[in-house]
């Protein structure tokens, strides 16, 4: 991505390996903490960025950077971009995306666009980390995100919608984890307890929001 970006900034939750060598060797500015868990390493990063336009993307080598140019043209029309990874075209041999976890980001997605009707963006994929948008518009909902965990992902999507922005889904390939185990979806375990988490951020989004109105 280095090569594409003008900075790439990696949240590292002190871990065990060579991971911040590694990224600080490769030309990363690496934030070293014991985060809480992803949404708050992710909100870390966005903190740490001064750039227009910001890029969410795994470390783990599921995603490329050959996708990035389809993403920031479609930015240029849009307010945010986020990836899909249900398209059976772009999951490629032997990556962790089954029919499960394909199942229930389809159910989750489609939950968002019945609860918040005046979206118009068929979601397919709440959990897909794969995504970009524009400061500006971050900077106006940055103050009601919440999670610290993997429900930050349905709940950023979430938080634009609800400011009205311009939010679009694009397929993006899917490869195979080249190094790590997942803390959020390794296990059945880890991956139900993401799934609840993700169910709760979006149905209490609802409540709140039902009342406000």
């Amino acid at each position: 991505f280095k090569t594409k970006v003008n900075n790439v900034i990696v949240a590292n939750k002190i871990s065990s390996d060579n991971t911040e060598k590694v990224a600080i060797d490769s030309g990363a500015k690496v934030l070293s903490n014991n985060y809480l868990g992803y949404g708050h390493a992710i909100r870390t990063g966005i903190n740490h960025s001064k750039a227009d336009i910001i890029v969410l993307v795994e470390s783990d080598g599921t995603f490329r950077s050959s996708d990035l140019e389809k993403i920031i043209n479609c930015l240029m029309d849009n307010d945010a971009v986020q990836g899909t990874r249900t398209n059976p075209s772009y999951i490629q041999d032997r990556s962790e995306m089954n029919r499960a976890k394909i199942f229930f980001n389809k159910l989750y997605g489609n939950l968002i666009s019945f609860l918040w009707p005046k979206n118009k963006t068929l979601l397919s994929d709440v959990g897909c980390t794969y995504r970009a948008f524009w400061r500006t518009k971050y900077n106006e909902i940055k103050k009601n995100i919440v999670s610290d965990s993997a429900a930050f992902a349905p709940e950023l999507t979430i938080e634009f919608i609800n400011r009205g922005f311009r939010l679009i889904e694009i397929p993006v390939n899917y490869y195979p984890r080249n190094m790590g185990i997942s803390k959020i979806s390794g296990t059945y375990f880890q991956a139900a307890k993401t799934a609840l988490k993700m169910l709760k951020i979006i149905l209490l989004k609802r409540l709140l929001y039902f009342f406000k109105k």
